[in-house]
């Protein structure tokens, strides 16, 4: 199985000529055209990759596509739309949305990709593509699913965006990641920006933070997980929200806080240092990570 990281949080999972893709963003915000529309209807927002991704999407054919959450740098229109007609009866999966917009996703994805198949996942569902399983999971961030996937004998997870309690205020690890205890993956993704979004009700300024795993939250889940490798993803990016602004910390802080933790916490681990055009082969009997010509390592 080889791992693709193309930006931010997406990713190609690759094995015996079987290609899914996970929340694919490759079209940054540009000055000439500055709003990135999602999938979900009325979601657009800024976006710029930081840094940019060294893959084009003409160059990939998913045979399926798995949406962490409907925020525009997971499930951007253009992007998905592009990749879901390469291939007759590519799958589309993402979480299931509230009853009102299941009809609205469902026709914008029959007009624009009418071959691609759409189906929505909960908690614990799970299907299989020749010799892969794929299993979605919720977690306490609300609206968004964790991905595991298996295939010749090898398990990923990726998970995008969560956080520790669907709690703010209690900073422990809630009972719904008590299932993935010990699940020892090969790899485990996930994100660690530490994010603090501001933003305004009833006309007064607001900032909520952790509204993504920090980087030493993320370092306890990691421990908590204990797989064999780990790599922070989702700190690659600025985002500007309709109505908010979110303050990330900056990659290389981010990662080198990651880092630290769980060198002291899970020391086993072999911490990852993606980059956006880096291959990791998970079939060799050492790790080995692949950066593209293009990504300047």
């Amino acid at each position: 199985m080889t791992i693709r990281f193309i930006a931010h949080a997406g990713f190609e999972v690759f094995s015996k000529g079987l290609s899914l893709m996970i929340d694919p963003w490759f079209t940054s915000s540009s000055f000439e055209m500055p709003i990135i529309e999602g999938i979900l209807p009325g979601a657009k927002t800024i976006d710029f990759q930081i840094p940019e991704s060294h893959d084009k999407v003409s160059e990939f054919k998913p045979d399926a596509i798995f949406l962490s959450h409907y925020h525009t740098h997971h499930s951007p229109m253009v992007d998905v739309i592009q990749l879901a007609t390469k291939k007759p009866n590519c799958l589309i999966a993402g979480p299931s949305p509230k009853n009102e917009l299941i009809g609205a996703i469902s026709d914008r994805i029959k007009s624009l990709a009418p071959q691609a198949k759409l189906e929505f996942f909960s908690h614990r569902k799970k299907i299989s593509l020749e010799h892969f399983v794929i299993e979605a999971f919720e977690h306490p961030a609300k609206g968004h699913l964790g991905w595991i996937i298996e295939g010749e004998g090898q398990k990923i997870i990726h998970l995008a965006d969560a956080i520790v309690n669907s709690d703010f205020n209690d900073r422990r690890l809630d009972s719904s990641w008590d299932f993935l205890k010990d699940l020892r993956p090969d790899l485990l993704l996930l994100s660690a920006g530490g994010n603090v979004t501001k933003g305004l009700y009833n006309g007064k300024a607001y900032l909520q933070e952790h509204s993504i795993l920090s980087p030493f939250e993320a370092a306890r889940l990691t421990e908590f997980i204990m797989p064999k490798s780990v790599g922070v993803m989702g700190v690659f990016h600025h985002s500007i929200w309709k109505s908010r602004a979110e303050f990330a910390l900056p990659s290389s802080i981010a990662e080198e806080q990651f880092t630290w933790a769980a060198n002291i916490l899970c020391p086993s681990v072999h911490v990852i240092p993606l980059r956006p055009g880096y291959s990791i082969d998970l079939n060799k009997a050492e790790l080995t990570i692949t950066p593209s010509k293009k990504s300047g390592a």
